[in-house]
């Protein structure tokens, strides 16, 4: 009875904001209406009273009450909350200035299609601000951004499109076809498509008028789309497989360890997962509650130059706060400690963390 009346709690105050969203009141009154959904853990509400204080509007302009509201929505996955709040550190406005927080807030709304997060991301490594400034992984961003814009709110391509056409002048044909196979790829994998639609309607034609048009409709995206699938599943996939999946994905390989040298590999491959582990527990505060005995599993995706590109927390035995704290400490270690020699680098690590 109580979880029933906790929900018909819940569906008034979404109720309440959806008309006050639709309707004219006063902002006083809609920040008093957003600040009850919101102490109900309504994460549109959440972000909706951060908004306020963000701008001052119907309350004192805020911009550290603003963050902790972002905040509490962020940490439900909101994206639009986890964007504002990549703003916020950007800017550094009611929050100490981290280009690194920003990444990894951007990052996180990114990664479920926020198309201003997808935009933010692509302006950052453009400029280099946070990360090696890499105009591929910028165009990417804002490819996706153009695509996730479109059906969401297309007063806002030009803005989108003019950012793209700016970087693309920095790049070389075959750099902007790698953006968009790039692209491509994400969209498909997220939006579980096959046909990149970005891909297509990203690349303005106008742009791409000065480079040669043949060859980027000879990389028909479509194509590179529905092309790898059977042959990476013809591929080695089983071979793949017959090297046991927990040696691939944590840091020695004994399988390798038939020979002297990949006995030295493993050796070299264990002592740089420490280094890792190391930097990354430098980063971590461990919050209040943990107990004795808790455990996470993390995996890290890094390119060759040790910059992050993701982190997804595995199995955990700790609580939220243990996991959110260890999954930003990641975040906040990249670059991590370059691999001791090519041969031993791997871009996919899982790595266990136990504080004893």
């Amino acid at each position: 009875m109580a979880s029933l009346n906790s929900r018909l709690c819940r569906s008034h105050w979404l109720a309440t904001v959806i008309i006050l969203s639709l309707a004219t009141v006063p902002l006083s009154a809609a920040a008093s209406w957003y600040r009850k959904a919101a102490e109900q853990g309504y994460a549109p509400a959440e972000y909706e009273l951060g908004s306020l204080y963000e701008k001052g509007l119907g309350v004192p302009q805020n911009y550290m009450t603003a963050a902790s509201w972002y905040r509490k929505a962020a940490n439900q996955r909101y994206a639009p909350a986890e964007n504002n709040l990549g703003s916020l550190y950007e800017k550094g406005l009611g929050v100490p200035q981290s280009y690194t927080k920003a990444i990894y807030w951007y990052r996180k709304a990114a990664e479920q299609s926020n198309a201003p997060a997808e935009n933010n991301l692509g302006i950052l490594y453009a400029s280099g601000h946070g990360v090696p400034q890499d105009f591929v992984t910028a165009a990417k961003w804002l490819i996706l951004a153009k695509a996730s814009m479109s059906s969401t709110d297309p007063s806002r391509l030009p803005a989108i499109e003019n950012a793209l056409s700016t970087v693309e002048e920095e790049m070389t044909p075959a750099q902007i076809a790698k953006a968009q196979r790039q692209a491509s790829a994400w969209w498909s994998a997220h939006h579980h498509s096959a046909t990149p639609q970005p891909t297509h309607s990203t690349t303005p034609q106008p742009t791409h008028s000065t480079t040669p048009q043949p060859s980027h409709s000879t990389t028909p995206q479509p194509t590179h789309s529905a092309t790898p699938q059977p042959t990476h599943s013809a591929t080695p996939q089983p071979t793949h497989s017959t090297t046991p999946q927990p040696t691939h994905s944590t840091t020695p390989q004994p399988t390798h360890s038939t020979t002297p040298q990949s006995r030295r590999d493993a050796a070299l491959q264990a002592r740089w997962a420490a280094q890792i582990k190391n930097k990354i527990q430098s980063h971590w505060s461990i919050p209040p509650g943990y107990q004795p005995g808790e455990s996470c599993q993390v995996t890290v995706t890094q390119d060759r130059s040790g910059y992050i590109l993701s982190v997804r927390i595995g199995h955990c035995s700790g609580g939220e706060l243990f996991r959110r704290s260890l999954e930003m400490a990641t975040s906040e270690s990249s670059p991590l400690p370059p691999a001791p020699s090519p041969q031993v680098f791997q871009s996919k690590l899982i790595l266990e963390f136990n504080p004893g």
